[in-house]
């Protein structure tokens, strides 16, 4: 499992190398845009940007213009990973609590309920033996560990959505009055 997560981690890096690649080219370019608008601020309504400098400018230009998905997406990544264990080791301690309380069946339990040859015939598994029923009951588990894994990460996925929506800069305009 270690192994597994040195993977993701090297793999986890890679991305970030690539985005921090990603985002010096596109600053290069915003500097370029940035000083290219302030000079035509300055030249058309110099009083609109009185109080910014051209740092000042390229601040508020950068927050408006910079893509900011890629990086929400690297963080929501990140706390997919992070999560992993965490997740795994509370569904499994769900699961072990629901068994000693009695509120989830033994996989032993649950394959002596399912393997009746009465008149019923309620066998799910035909012409095996009862070991069968035992796995297949172990595997519903899986069933749940799926479906908790998917709302877990639903709520960081809600979670970062949220954030990303929250924080969302307006237009340039909007942003130099605000920057006031």
């Amino acid at each position: 499992m270690i192994r597994f997560y040195l993977i993701l981690a090297f793999f986890f890096a890679l991305l970030w190398a690539a985005y921090w690649y990603w985002k010096r080219r596109n600053e290069a370019q915003l500097r370029e845009a940035s000083d290219l608008d302030y000079d035509s601020f300055v030249k058309n309504e110099p009083e609109f940007v009185a109080h910014l400098d051209r740092d000042g400018f390229y601040r508020v230009f950068h927050r408006t213009h910079f893509p900011r998905y890629p990086k929400y997406w690297l963080y929501v990544l990140g706390a997919f990973l992070i999560s992993l264990p965490a997740t795994f080791a509370s569904l499994s301690a769900f699961l072990w609590v629901g068994l000693q309380l009695g509120f989830i069946p033994k996989a032993a339990d649950f394959a002596d309920r399912y393997l009746i040859d009465s008149q019923d015939n309620v066998r799910v598994v035909s012409n095996a033996p009862p070991e069968t029923a035992v796995y297949y009951a172990q595997d519903l588990a899986g069933f749940y560990f799926f479906f908790g894994l998917i709302a877990v990460w639903l709520i960081i996925v809600t979670v970062f959505l949220r954030h990303y929506h929250k924080n969302r800069p307006g237009y340039l305009r909007d942003e130099i009055i605000r920057s006031k």
